[in-house]
């Protein structure tokens, strides 16, 4: 909550405006009464800028679906893991032969690449990473 009764009230009056019920008019006096529970809520803004503050910082950029894959991946069985990877290098292979503007040799690296395990990719990305 703010520290000034000018801030406190500015803030319940736009926590009521996105939750009206949490506010009533004062039965013989002046002035607003809020529910308790206005204390514990927070603004959208004030969410948002939480959870960027604590949400770690992902290897793979703030592209939400992109991590979402990766996350989706990274719980996958391996004999699953093997099978989207291959139909991902066929995939890739295939749009290499499309383009023309590939050398046959690519094509050829691509589909062996396929035929590798997922050890084997893995070794292999290691020893490209050093």
């Amino acid at each position: 909550m703010p520290s000034t009764a000018k801030g406190c009230r500015l803030r319940l009056e736009k926590l009521a405006a996105l939750h009206p019920d949490i506010k009533r008019k004062r039965t013989g006096y002046k002035g607003f009464e809020y529910h308790i529970r206005a204390a514990g809520m927070s603004l959208q803004s004030e969410r948002v800028e939480r959870q960027q503050k604590t949400q770690p910082v992902s290897p793979y950029g703030s592209d939400e679906q992109l991590n979402l894959w990766v996350q989706l991946f990274k719980t996958m069985k391996p004999h699953s893991r093997d099978r989207l990877l291959k139909q991902a290098l066929e995939q890739v292979a295939d749009d290499l032969a499309l383009t023309h503007q590939v050398s046959p040799d690519v094509v050829a690296l691509a589909r062996r690449l396929m035929e590798l395990s997922e050890a084997q990719r893995q070794q292999l990305l290691d020893s490209l990473s050093e």
